[in-house]
């Protein structure tokens, strides 16, 4: 029987942001069920590496993305993966909102996030240009990124570091041993068996599903899954931002916002609750 230390479920960007790091001391094998990577919710988002603004303080959804803020940066310039800071604007249209954007600094400086600034009425129109404006904050540290390009990178570290990345190979089963987990997978319709240390569910949506084909595990601690669809809608005319542009938060969301692209397409948005970040 083949064996690996770690055996990693789902070639996501998580799933192979993992593999890469474990790559570098142990010998890790990540999986992936399509023919390619990162072909569910990895490719269908809006490619904005947020700054850490909105969670609640002390939680690990703050620190997190501060941190990991920080290291992707650093990943993209060593991997020469394309990545723009370009910065987002939170606009407030009336008083009400322009409190609620001092509360929003407020919660960014206690996350660490201290980067924060107020546009003045002058500089305004040269960050959210044509929008009639009341009070506004710049984040300099948001950015975007090409998604692909960055899972790109995690196989080549992967490969690298003498690690296996492998498509077309599911997940059926895994069994617990005295040593960790012999795993039931099937490869291009072949079923096959591997024994595995420590045993990594990354897979996304099917995260559950895998959960529930690993014996041993309290059924009772698997979370409910919930779906959480957000819209892009494209727009095709010439657009004026150089920036990405967000709203006050509301209550069920992010509210409509405006992204950008590696291409400088324009997108409005609106992502529900779940993903506040």
């Amino acid at each position: 029987m083949d064996k690996v230390e770690t055996l990693v479920i789902g070639a996501g960007v998580v799933g192979l942001a993992i593999g890469a790091e474990l790559s570098q001391s142990q010998n890790v094998l990540v999986i992936e069920q399509n023919t390619h990577f990162g072909e569910h919710t990895s490719s269908r988002n809006s490619e904005v590496i947020h700054a850490g603004i909105y969670y609640p303080k002390n939680s690990l959804k703050a620190s997190l993305c501060v941190q990991g803020k920080a290291h992707l940066y650093k990943h993209c310039q060593a991997f020469h993966v394309p990545v723009k800071p370009i910065g987002k604007v939170l606009i407030a249209q009336n008083h009400d909102e322009a409190e609620k954007l001092e509360a929003i600094r407020l919660q960014a400086l206690n996350n660490g996030v201290d980067d924060l600034v107020w546009l003045s009425k002058q500089s305004q129109p040269n960050y959210a240009p044509d929008l009639n404006l009341c009070a506004a904050l710049y984040s300099p540290s948001t950015g975007i990124i090409d998604s692909h390009q960055l899972m790109c990178s995690f196989i080549t570290q992967i490969q690298q570091n003498q690690s296996l990345y492998v498509a077309n190979t599911r997940f059926v089963k895994a069994v617990p041993d005295e040593n960790g987990f012999v795993v039931y997978l099937s490869c291009n319709g072949e079923e096959m068996q591997l024994h595995c240390k420590n045993l990594i569910n990354t897979a996304g949506l099917f995260a559950q599903d895998i959960a529930h084909h690993i014996e041993g595990i309290n059924h009772a601690l698997i979370p409910e899954l919930r779906y959480c669809r957000g819209q892009y809608f494209t727009y095709q005319g010439k657009h004026p931002f150089k920036h990405l542009i967000y709203p006050v938060p509301e209550q069920h969301g992010l509210g409509i916002h405006a992204t950008l692209d590696m291409a400088n397409q324009l997108k409005f948005g609106l992502i529900p609750s779940l993903s506040i970040a």
